[in-house]
């Protein structure tokens, strides 16, 4: 099994195109402050902002990342 994103377990299967899939975008801090918006990009900085570098900062990436 190969590491995803931010050590994210992957099971290795291909990524593959489906009709009404959103976009999918980088799991760095300016892709996923691209794809938010008004107060969720707020509360995103807002959190990175508070969190700690190491597992804390990796987690707030992760549960972004995700949503």
């Amino acid at each position: 099994m190969t590491s995803g994103p931010f050590g994210a377990p992957s099971r290795g299967h291909p990524i593959r195109k489906v009709a009404n899939e959103r976009p999918r975008f980088p799991g760095t801090i300016g892709g996923i402050s691209d794809a938010l918006h008004g107060s969720r990009r707020a509360q995103f900085f807002a959190e990175l902002l508070q969190a700690q570098q190491g597992p804390e900062l990796d987690a707030v990436m992760f549960a972004w990342w995700g949503m």
